[in-house]
């Protein structure tokens, strides 16, 4: 048992939390798995504090991870990320920073996602490109499918009969 008397300053450490390989199995390495619901479902509820909790929690929270889900869709619909040879296996971080910064930074290969415009496909029903919205793209980011089943939906595709898949 702890005392913690009155007007002793108490510092969580939560970098050291969201590290936790007891908590975060293999922490260094990048696995969104974690973060779905039968796994968040696992942990204890305060593992995750990347804004704090309680009535002082970054009052920024939901514009962040709204603006940050927006993002991501934008650019996941858009371009391919792929690591290159200078992509590192572990990221070491700066120590002395606020925010987590890496050492020798991240590097990606980035590639444009090229759209193939079909001009009047002879089987097709609809001819038209599926039309994304801005409420579709908020519904997607609120919902808690895997990139995978997200991505197909997202990126409609022709097959070899004309029809959209």
């Amino acid at each position: 048992m702890y005392v913690i008397h009155k007007g002793v300053e108490v510092i969580v450490p939560i970098d050291a939390i969201h590290h936790n390989p007891d908590i975060y199995p293999e922490p260094e390495i990048f696995n969104p798995d974690r973060f779905l619901p039968e796994e968040i479902e696992k942990r204890h509820s305060m593992a995750y504090l990347p804004f704090g909790d309680g009535p002082r929690a970054c009052i920024g929270l939901r514009f962040a991870l709204l603006h940050a889900k927006i993002g991501m869709i934008a650019l996941l619909n858009s371009l391919k990320f792929s690591p290159c040879q200078k992509t590192e296996k572990t990221i070491a971080l700066e120590e002395r920073n606020f925010f987590l910064t890496p050492k020798n930074g991240i590097h990606l290969q980035v590639e444009l996602v090229q759209f193939l415009a079909v001009l009047d496909p002879p089987f097709s029903i609809d001819h038209a490109a599926p039309k994304i919205s801005s409420s579709t793209i908020l519904s997607y980011a609120d919902s808690n499918l895997k990139w995978a089943d997200v991505r197909v939906q997202l990126s409609k595709t022709y097959n070899s009969t004309g029809s959209i898949s």
